[in-house]
């Protein structure tokens, strides 16, 4: 078994080979990461914030957008967010809100995969997703709502290979689970879930010796309520769960304004939470080395005996 080479510089051919080949190439591999938010809040928006880095443009390694508004009619409306994305494989996506608004954000990671081992090879994917969790909160009347979920998903060449998305809904009745609880396992019930950091492996495909492949990571996730205000005279104690049993809550009393939260992050460990680093392109050899076609090995030929004649005729000219 051997590491995936991921090749993300310039890397030029040999000029003779280039030549014999009729071609004069260089696989240059670039990473892209882009960060979005779309947000509006009460009657105000819709708002964009977006960010993007590709490494064959640019020489930056990360982006970041960072945020938090309120609307000027009502204080208690708002949000906040917080997306980022890194060449060196760290991302995080977070967002919040009170009162009516609606929001979500997303982080998403594209790079080549490139196979120069000489055999058709067998690729797999190891991952992390850090711990998170989502949360709803509020008395909402008949009309009410607070909402939130999150939504992974990993691509190989625009096939998709691992996802996962799970939702609450709070309103009138109770609070109810939908999607699924791969990361966090069984829903337990109450106004939030969570997990504590995932483990996963995704088997990608294969790929000939010479062949180019695309692998895309994606985080988004969403908060959206309308609880404006509900009046009580009991003290409401609010939660949201960050996995791995740390929360961090506060009490509310008097207008209590409903909100919703949506964190998740981390599939390649900047925390460390785990053993050892959990991101890994992983390659198993399926076939046999490749043996270039009888017309390739007659184009280099041409190209090196010109290369040698050229040094022949430079020769006994000096």
């Amino acid at each position: 078994m051997q590491t995936l080479k991921i090749h993300t510089n310039k890397k030029l051919l040999p000029v003779s080979i280039a030549l014999a080949l009729g071609t004069l190439s260089a696989n240059a591999y670039a990473i892209q990461i882009t960060a979005t938010a779309d947000y509006t809040i009460g009657s105000t928006g819709p708002t964009n914030d977006t960010k993007s880095l590709d490494t064959a443009t640019s020489t930056a390694t990360n982006i970041d957008i960072l945020a938090g508004a309120t609307d000027d009619t009502f204080s208690g409306n708002s949000i906040f967010y917080h997306t980022y994305g890194s060449t060196d494989k760290t991302f995080g996506a977070r967002v919040s809100g009170t009162g009516v608004y609606d929001i979500s954000s997303s982080i998403t990671y594209v790079d080549t995969i490139f196979n120069d081992t000489g055999t058709e090879q067998a690729y797999s994917f190891d991952f992390m997703v850090e711990q998170g969790g989502i949360s709803v909160y509020g008395i909402p009347t008949a009309t009410q709502f607070a909402y939130a979920d999150y939504d992974i998903e990993i691509f190989f060449n625009g096939a998709l290979v691992f996802s996962t998305f799970s939702a609450l809904t709070l309103d009138a009745s109770g609070t109810t689970f939908s999607g699924d609880e791969l990361l966090g396992g069984a829903y337990t019930g109450g106004n939030s879930y969570s997990w504590s950091d995932y483990f996963g492996s995704a088997a990608l495909g294969t790929l000939a010796d010479g062949e180019t492949a695309t692998l895309e990571y994606s985080m988004t996730t969403k908060a959206r309520g309308n609880i404006a205000a509900a009046v009580t005279a009991e003290p409401v104690t609010v939660c949201e769960g960050f996995g791995g049993g740390e929360a961090e809550c506060w009490v509310e009393t008097g207008a209590i304004v409903g909100g919703s939260t949506s964190r998740s992050g981390d599939p390649y460990n900047i925390y460390g939470h785990g053993a050892g680093t959990q991101f890994s392109l992983v390659s198993t050899a399926t076939g046999t080395a490749s043996v270039p076609e009888a017309s390739s090995l007659f184009l280099m030929g041409i190209g090196l005996a010109g290369l040698g004649f050229g040094y022949r005729k430079k020769f006994k000219l000096s």
